[in-house]
């Protein structure tokens, strides 16, 4: 057995599943720190919103209040309600969108665990070629073992 053959067995059996565990805690971190910045941003985003809009019923509500007029406090009555109900309809977005953030954090992690278990120390380690593949298609040449088998 050349020494090629050893490390490549070694390898396979002990480093490969190690690595393995540590690109899928690393790739679920990576997904988990991506989704939580980009939620901040959605959320800042879409709950400045929320809050305009029930500033505005609010400042109705008081225009309503402070009018002497009856047609003109009505109008701003209703006004008011308008903004309360979009206040509302983008609070219920943005508790949907909250779920749909979540779930795909879930299905992105668990892909790239299915991703990771599915990739083989050969799609990496080239034992056969006497390479190891650096870069999608950029191999190094490893030295070749003198010894046979």
């Amino acid at each position: 057995m050349s020494i090629w053959q050893f490390i490549s067995k070694w390898f396979l059996k002990n480093a490969w599943p190690q690595i393995q565990q540590l690109l899928k805690r690393a790739i679920g971190e990576i997904i988990g720190w991506l989704i939580k910045r980009l939620k901040k941003i959605f959320d800042d985003f879409d709950r400045k919103k929320e809050e305009k809009a029930k500033a505005r019923a609010e400042e109705y509500d008081r225009k309503a209040k402070e009018t002497d007029s009856e047609k003109e406090a009505e109008e701003n009555r209703i006004r008011a309600e308008v903004w309360r109900q979009v206040a509302e309809e983008l609070r219920q977005v943005n508790e949907e969108k909250d779920k749909i953030i979540k779930d795909l954090e879930a299905e992105l992690k668990q892909k790239a665990e299915e991703i990771v278990e599915g990739k083989k120390v050969e799609d990496v380690f080239a034992a056969e070629k006497g390479t190891i593949e650096l870069l999608p298609g950029k191999f190094l040449a490893l030295p070749q073992s003198d010894e046979k088998d």
